[in-house]
């Protein structure tokens, strides 16, 4: 249950949470999710993200202190702009809808990008050549010792 990722995330890690639903979310899940993010104290260190925008903006709405993040596979017109209008702090595309000026602007606006998903290290590298503040992978340990052995890899202590 995610109560139970918190409980065991608190003393660990950061965590980036996404809220699904299919077709759509279920009424009344930004709420949920914020109060179990709360009752574990983990309010600071998380981030909640969707490709349903609605919730994004729910959840500034409900709480403006958590970060969100918007997400999207295509190519908006103008992602700042998405992200502004539900209140984000955080732009993440599918790694192919992303470029160098896009991060540009997107880093201009104070928001953070986002590439996901990043599973070889040809890609890891052109999405780091694009100034990304970070990515998603399905093979973490391929990406730790590729960010290694570039010296990139950066570990709180």
């Amino acid at each position: 249950t995610l109560e139970e990722v918190l409980d065991w995330a608190k003393s660990r890690t950061e965590l980036v949470i996404e809220i699904k639903g299919s077709p759509l979310p279920t009424p009344g899940v930004e709420e949920q999710i914020i109060r179990q993010v709360y009752q574990v104290g983990m309010e600071d260190r998380v981030m909640l993200i969707s490709f349903f925008h609605t919730c994004v903006r729910k959840v500034k709405e409900i709480d403006p202190a958590i970060k969100t993040g918007i997400l999207y596979r295509g190519e908006l017109i103008d992602p700042v702009a998405a992200a502004q209008a539900c209140g984000a702090d955080s732009v993440r595309p599918a790694f192919p809808f992303l470029s160098r000026d896009a991060v540009q602007r997107i880093h201009a606006a104070g928001l953070h990008a986002h590439a996901w998903t990043i599973n070889d290290t040809q890609t890891m590298d052109e999405v780091i050549s694009l100034g990304v503040d970070s990515f998603a992978t399905d093979v973490p340990l391929m990406a730790r010792d590729h960010l290694e052995a570039r010296g990139l890899l950066v570990r709180k202590a």
